[in-house]
């Protein structure tokens, strides 16, 4: 066996790599679950590379499917998100570099892969200090696991000007404020955007409407956020993910985003809803909320991301804006399946029982052989009192194709309110 090793010379996503990397920390952070390494071999030649990751603090290695790249480069992915150690194994005529790894091999580099975006909500902003020193402030919310230091900016220009965002510099946190010094050649009216970045090069912006640098509040005045008026409301997150973004690990990318704060990937909107999907059943429901928001702000006439929202504004407990999501698709198409199936659902959540019968009866008559809408219209006519037509439709899931726990439960309904006392409770009006 000879006795060279593989060394890594850097680790990039797939994509090209940009400008000005910052030094590596301990880990890779990258945004992109196709990833390429470069190995050294001493100057000997490189006929095959063997790739091998183990998740997180979990003991086993597995190989991994892998394209060479030219003379020393190897491409591969990752199934998920997360914190990986890589092995390599290089391979010529004279033999491997090493055995398999075992749970004692130490790795020859560790990635965290991370391909969403942060979420970032701003809630107030305003500024304090004198002529000669303005503090600007500014109140959010952000979720990120891998927050970059340095990784908050805030870009400015006047109201109502198209002229390029001026680099306001980074800001410093202390807990949900985080404050920056005004550039002295900033005044009057400035909007505001700031962006985020984290270590993976991910990026998400949220605007502000105005702040006024020229009417700051004495530093000695107290610092309690402002009350927000119907001219600064909470601008909610816009953001845009970096996969497949050509950015180095770990790069806080400040050149490209003094000139475009959203400079990222191009993410199509099925990969958007794909992410939210994802995030609902990790029952993430503010992440979701953001993917949505990206996805309709791409395609903001599409019923199915309407919809979309609307499950997601349900799953966050926000019945009544979920109830005018659904609404406003079926303006537009009073026979929306979808639509008129998760309406219904809402609206006898809401225990508006007549209104949600009226849209089960349109699905009925849309979908006759569809269990689960006889199903859920027997729930609300039992809840109107009307217990006979109830068990009929119970009987009727029966009767058309569905999955067997959609007749296991028109089953035990049909056995728990077919009795007198059932049928009394379940009559009149």
């Amino acid at each position: 066996m000879p006795t060279w090793l593989a060394k890594l010379l850097f680790v990039l996503p797939a994509a090209a790599p940009g400008d000005d990397p910052v030094p590596r920390t301990s880990a890779s952070y990258v945004a992109s679950r196709t990833v390429s390494l470069t190995a050294a071999s001493d100057g000997q030649p490189i006929d095959d590379i063997e790739v091998w990751l183990a998740r997180d603090a979990e003991p086993d290695w597995k190989a991994v499917e892998a394209k060479r790249e030219g003379d020393r480069g190897v491409l591969f992915k990752v199934p998920a998100d997360g914190r990986y150690r890589v092995f390599l194994i290089l391979k010529n005529r004279a033999g491997a570099s090493s055995d398999p790894p075992t749970a004692s091999t130490r790795a020859h580099t560790e990635l965290v892969v991370d391909t969403t975006a942060p979420t970032l909500q701003i809630h107030d902003v305003f500024a304090v200090g004198g002529p000669a020193s303005r503090i600007g402030t500014v109140r959010l919310s952000a979720v990120e696991e891998n927050q970059a230091q340095g990784g908050l900016r805030v870009f400015y220009r006047p109201v109502g000007s198209d002229q390029e965002w001026t680099d306001g510099g980074s800001l410093q946190q202390g807990g949900q404020m985080w404050t920056w010094s005004i550039p002295a050649s900033a005044s009057g009216r400035l909007s505001l955007r700031f962006v985020m970045t984290d270590r993976a090069g991910n990026r998400a912006r949220a605007d502000w409407n105005a702040l006024d640098v020229s009417a700051v509040v004495p530093a000695v005045a107290s610092t309690t956020p402002s009350t927000k008026t119907d001219d600064w409301p909470d601008l909610y997150v816009e953001s845009t993910t970096g996969d497949g973004s050509p950015r180095p690990p770990t790069a806080v990318d400040v050149t490209n985003a003094a000139s475009d704060p959203l400079a990222a990937g191009v993410v199509s909107v099925e990969a958007l809803r794909q992410r939210a999907r994802e995030h609902l059943a990790s029952n993430e429901v503010p992440l979701a909320l953001a993917r949505l928001a990206d996805a309709i702000e791409l395609e903001p006439e599409n019923p199915e991301l309407l919809v979309d929202l609307g499950e997601a504004l349900f799953k966050a407990g926000r019945h009544e804006d979920a109830t005018k999501q659904f609404e406003a698709v079926l303006a537009r198409n009073p026979r929306h399946e979808r639509a008129l199936e998760q309406l219904a659902l809402t609206l006898a959540t809401r225990r508006q029982f007549p209104e949600a019968r009226e849209r089960l009866l349109v699905l009925i008559q849309i979908q006759p052989e569809n269990a689960d809408h006889w199903l859920h219209y027997g729930d609300v006519e039992y809840r109107l009192g009307n217990a006979a037509v109830a068990l009929r439709a119970w009987r009727r899931v029966l009767d058309v194709p569905g999955t067997a726990i959609i007749r296991q439960q028109a089953q035990r309904r049909l056995r728990h309110f077919s009795h007198p006392a059932a049928m009394a409770a379940g009559s009149g009006g």
